[in-house]
């Protein structure tokens, strides 16, 4: 499974869980009770369809559990299913739980990002980027939140520039392109924003 990894403070790389799909974390060992393949069960469950029978299982087996490596697999799985139902206030909580285990963690970073801007937690939002642009001016995560913040101030041009930054780096992506793309319709330089 795809992992992100997080640099420890004695400087060795950790993989965390921020990254991938939750059930492969949650699958259970050939030794495992119902109990944990239920929990694997309803980490796909709240994905789709069944969200609604299958999210209260995970809350409460979340909050059950001691922090850690399965707690953190099961707030993966609960913020995994949020933001695919949009349910972006409930999806801050596990995110931020994420991101205070995993503060090194781009893919922890971006999940925060996007449940705080899309719930309207701009402020917080706004002190988490401030906070990480200070110690990575260059991150494309940083850039990326950055540029949401902008966007939502309607502040294009600034969305023009902040994202013409992330084109510039290796870690683009065809949404970066996207967005850059739209944010430019709305500034009196439309076609022109990225070839400077």
């Amino acid at each position: 499974m795809a992992r992100l990894a997080s640099r420890r403070p004695d400087g060795l790389v950790q993989y965390g869980p921020p990254a991938g799909l939750a059930f492969t974390s949650l699958w259970p060992v050939p030794n495992a009770g119902l109990k944990e393949a239920a929990l694997a069960a309803a980490s796909m469950a709240a994905r789709g369809l069944h969200y609604d029978s299958a999210v209260p299982v995970l809350v409460d087996a979340q909050k059950q559990a001691a922090p850690g490596a399965y707690r953190d697999h099961l707030d993966l799985a609960l913020l995994q299913s949020y933001l695919r139902h949009q349910k972006y206030e409930d999806a801050c909580g596990s995110a931020r739980r994420l991101y205070e285990d995993f503060p090194e963690s781009d893919a922890a970073f971006n999940q925060l990002s996007t449940a705080l801007a899309d719930s309207a937690h701009l402020d917080e939002l706004t002190k988490l980027v401030d906070a990480r642009l200070e110690k990575e001016p260059a991150s494309p995560a940083v850039l990326r939140a950055e540029a949401r913040i902008l966007k939502a101030e309607q502040r294009f041009s600034d969305v023009v520039a902040t994202l013409g930054k992330v084109t510039r780096t290796a870690k683009v992506t065809a949404g970066d392109w996207n967005s850059l793309a739209w944010a430019s319709l709305f500034t009196k330089d439309v076609g022109t924003a990225t070839l400077g």
